[in-house]
């Protein structure tokens, strides 16, 4: 309908239309702001390909709002050397998320298998790592919006990493589950390291 041509004619048909055209206001208006109402609703976590998070580096699958990444500082090691890894938590979504917080070392629980896909076995650390914190005191590490946070861990104190070869690491952080309980639910990428003999030639440049 062309408003303007609506004002065209005679009084009676005027009133007619003006009438016809608050009605279509009333209606109309309405039900864009209930439009813009139900998409302002829509959920706030949107996961951009490899944004925020850090492109050099794989990652695990998005869960709870959270993807975790375990990259080892280098992908090359002589026998004996210890062996460090970073694990960076981001937080995928628009607003602040908390993690249990507690240590490092028991917040991150580690799998390490050989070629054949055999677990290394733990060392008496590894062991102890690998249970429940017991009375360390619970807090709680904040991930601001399209966030990050840290970890530096070494796996060669954990595992019986005593022969030569190629390893695969995979971390699995502590977050709080649906049934609000602790549980290690956030699982990495797996990163290769290996591990050569001590008189080899110079490790390899850091990634």
């Amino acid at each position: 309908m062309n408003l303007f041509a609506s004002f065209h004619g005679n009084d009676q048909d005027r009133d007619k239309r003006m009438k016809h055209i608050l009605y279509a206001i009333v209606i109309t208006v309405p039900s864009l702001f209930g439009f813009a109402h139900v998409f302002g609703q829509a959920p706030a976590r949107t996961r951009t390909q490899m944004t925020p998070m850090d492109s050099e580096r794989r990652w695990g699958a998005e869960r709870h709002g959270l993807c975790i990444s375990v990259k080892p500082e280098r992908e090359r090691f002589r026998l004996g050397e210890p062996i460090s890894l970073s694990v960076v938590v981001s937080n995928l979504t628009e607003h602040t998320l908390s993690l249990p917080s507690f240590d490092p070392n028991f917040e991150n629980k580690l799998v390490v298998v050989d070629t054949q896909s055999k677990q290394i076995p733990f060392t008496d650390r590894g062991r102890v790592l690998d249970g429940e914190p017991g009375a360390m005191q619970l807090t709680k590490r904040t991930v601001r919006p399209q966030g990050t946070t840290e970890d530096t861990l070494r796996v060669d104190d954990r595992f019986r990493l005593g022969a030569t070869g190629t390893y695969f690491v995979t971390v699995r952080r502590i977050v709080m589950t649906e049934g609000h309980k602790f549980a290690p639910d956030l699982i990495s990428n797996t990163a290769q390291v290996e591990i050569v003999p001590a008189e080899s030639a110079k490790p390899a440049p850091p990634n």
